[in-house]
């Protein structure tokens, strides 16, 4: 009983509209395909993109008493399905019933093509558009590279994203495709690019779009920057090594890298005051961590040979920082973080409003105890950098170093 159920609920007679929808959703599905066959198709020089793709729709006919039961419905249902017939190709069977006599009923819809199919589903623009914009891609860019690698280019994951472009963001994207194609090793600026309508704007919100068919086109990484490097605040604490009379300057961890001589000693501090205030040592350098940015100090690569002392804020913040800072630099050490340095200054700790409740894995026991009697109060405690006496911290970074 429950199985007949079923099956009549299943014999609806489909709609127009939900044969379309249908389609729709296939359409959706399929076209990015279809557009990557294109591809192949045309590098390869065999058949054209109106081969395959035949789809048929069975109509659910309803049954002589479902018809009786619903007689203007279905006859609105066949009408409905006689003027699709005009476009496209509706199949149809004669029942014999025995109530309701002879009755020419439809049973299914054929689309022989990917024309058809898009027709059908109300998407024949998109799916010209697609069918233009692949072609023009294929043919100006992706030949050169199909020829160079000995391959057909796979662009199917980026067929959606370029077919919605505007024109004239499609005609951006072509002529950045073609100058990244001819010059593949090129390291720049957004803005360098000399394209007409090209910015750091433009390129950062199509980046998917460039960096994923720019490493298809190209073979390569693409390297297009979109935003000034990281600079980082560094003094060097030894009078007797400036740069051309420079003590104090700011750089990137790439320039940082390129340090003639680099110091022994390095001690990074989260509080800017703190580092300018540091003092004199010889061979040594003090740079401003900048937060949770301190993980990109890692790029220098003289930092992973020099002794490291790490000076942050005795709260639970810093200690997450000087734990990013361990996960590139394990061998950095700790500075003024210890329970000594907390509990003989209690008197000048603050309220710790926001702490930090994240995993923390790189952290020592000792540094452990002294997060946990940070975080075991409530609220959280803090003690700055700037609100230790100057003297004492004079004195143990020489003790550390």
């Amino acid at each position: 009983m429950r199985s007949k159920m079923i099956a009549l609920r299943r014999r609806s007679m489909l709609s127009v509209e939900e044969a379309r929808d249908k389609m729709a959703r296939y359409f959706e599905k399929m076209y990015p395909l279809w557009a990557q066959q294109l591809v192949s198709q045309l590098l390869n020089g065999t058949s054209s993109e109106h081969d395959g793709a035949s789809k048929t729709i069975g109509l659910a006919p309803p049954t002589e008493a479902q018809a009786l039961r619903n007689l203007d419905q279905t006859m609105a249902w066949v009408r409905s399905w006689k003027d699709v017939g005009t476009s496209f190709e509706v199949a149809y069977s004669k029942r014999n019933w025995p109530a309701a006599g002879t009755q020419t009923i439809p049973i299914r819809l054929t689309l022989p093509n990917k024309e058809s199919i898009a027709a059908f589903c109300r998407q024949e623009d998109l799916w010209t558009r697609c069918i233009l914009r692949t072609k023009e891609l294929a043919e100006k860019v992706l030949s050169l590279r199909a020829a160079e690698c000995g391959a057909i280019p796979f662009v199917q994951p980026y067929i959606k994203a370029f077919v919605s472009l505007s024109d004239e963001n499609w005609s951006k994207l072509l002529a950045v495709m073609l100058w990244l194609q001819e010059h593949p090793s090129t390291c720049c600026y957004a803005r360098e690019m000399p394209i007409r309508g090209i910015d750091t704007k433009w390129v950062e919100s199509h980046k998917k779009l460039v960096w994923g068919l720019g490493a298809i086109v190209t073979g390569r990484t693409i390297c297009i920057n979109l935003a000034a490097p990281s600079q980082f605040r560094a003094r060097l604490l030894d009078p007797a090594a400036t740069l051309k009379g420079l003590s104090e300057f700011s750089a990137s961890p790439e320039e940082l890298d390129r340090l003639q001589s680099p110091p022994a000693f390095v001690i990074i501090c989260e509080n800017l005051i703190s580092l300018l205030t540091l003092p004199y040592l010889s061979g040594a350098i003090g740079i401003h961590g900048s937060g949770y940015a301190v993980h990109e100090l890692a790029r220098v690569s003289w930092l992973h040979q020099a002794r490291v002392f790490y000076w942050g804020d005795l709260d639970s913040h810093g200690f997450a920082i000087l734990s990013r800072l361990r996960t590139h630099l394990p061998h950095a050490r700790s500075i003024m973080m210890d329970l000594d340095t907390l509990e003989s200054h209690l008197d000048l700790c603050v309220q710790e409003p926001q702490p930090f409740h994240g995993q923390l894995d790189h952290l020592t026991p000792t540094e452990w105890a002294v997060f946990e009697k940070l975080t075991s109060t409530s609220p959280a405690l803090r003690l700055e950098q700037e609100r230790l006496p100057y003297q004492y911290v004079c004195e143990r970074i020489l003790e550390a170093i």
